[in-house]
């Protein structure tokens, strides 16, 4: 017999699966080819986010190695809270699935229930997936919720093929976060030109425990707003400061960075100016009065004047 005669396909996939070798003379050696094998299993997963109210974010439905496991269909069931989600839309821009493959979402609302579910059936003429990475991506909206919550993401059901390869699962996880923070400012009364502090404390935007993270903030003043940028204080406390600057002025101007007019925060200007006069000896002379107070000008553009009272 030949030792070629031994080479044979078990399976039907055009792959060698027993290859013969000869050890010497009179020997023959029969080895199970698994390394010219596809995967047998393909790991699917969903990942743990963080996200606060309103939103929008994008989960993958994540896969480990493909190669060889002659994927051309999949049907992915994902379940999840619609009190705290609201699911949007799939794609597959930048997944495996790119090119070659199309793909039919369906959002089932829940009946009786707060948990809903996006059915995904996926398939492709011959683009195999080939490879570790995302499968697709179900665009989410987070809910204007502002209580502490979370919403598991469970993969119901996933298929590959007719159901070779088969598949491992490990679910998700959404958390709230940013809804149980503190703000507070350090002055009730301020002079122009002195900063407001702010504050704020909140554990949830700690999110790099090796360095110090920072957000943003709106700081409103009536119908004006300005977006401050708070600052940890250091590694992993959770506390986060910023100071935004403050002008005497008649109006107010949103988005230049700096408070200009406060109702909830109380801004005396004209408080330390300095007047100073010229001395006169008898009735009849001119008194030159000069004030110095940078809060009274309000525009730098345009010379401005201001009322002294005599007494």
């Amino acid at each position: 017999m030949a030792i070629g005669d031994l080479d044979g396909d078990l399976d039907g996939d055009g792959k060698p699966n027993v290859v013969a070798a000869s050890g010497g003379p009179n020997t023959i050696s029969v080895f199970h080819n698994q390394a010219l094998e596809g995967v047998s299993t393909v790991d699917v997963s969903l990942p743990h986010v963080t996200a606060t109210y309103n939103q929008t974010l994008q989960i993958p439905v994540q896969l480990g190695d493909t190669s060889g496991g002659d994927i051309v269909a999949a049907e992915v069931f994902v379940s999840y809270d619609g009190d705290l989600l609201t699911a949007l839309s799939t794609g597959l821009a930048g997944t495996l699935a790119e090119v070659g493959w199309s793909a039919e979402t369906n959002i089932i609302e829940g009946s009786g229930t707060n948990i809903d579910t996006v059915k995904i059936a996926m398939a492709t003429d011959n683009d195999v997936l080939s490879g570790a990475g995302d499968l697709i991506h179900i665009d989410f909206q987070m809910r204007d919720v502002r209580t502490p919550a979370s919403s598991p993401l469970t993969l119901e059901h996933v298929i590959f093929n007719d159901g070779v390869p088969i598949n491992t699962r490990a679910d998700g996880l959404v958390t709230l976060v940013g809804v149980d923070g503190s703000i507070v400012h350090d002055l009730t009364q301020i002079i122009p030109r002195q900063d407001i502090a702010v504050t704020v404390t909140d554990a949830d935007e700690d999110r790099n425990t090796g360095g110090q993270d920072s957000f943003a903030v709106r700081v409103s003043n009536g119908s004006q707003t300005e977006t401050l940028t708070v600052q940890e204080t250091d590694i992993s406390t959770g506390v986060f400061t910023g100071t935004i600057s403050t002008v005497f002025s008649p109006g107010a101007t949103s988005g230049d960075n700096t408070v200009e007019r406060c109702t909830s925060t109380l801004v005396i200007g004209g408080t330390d100016g300095i007047i100073s006069t010229t001395i006169v000896s008898q009735p009849g002379d001119t008194v030159r009065v000069r004030v110095t107070d940078a809060d009274l000008n309000t525009d730098t553009g345009t010379p401005q004047t201001v009322d002294v009272t005599t007494v």
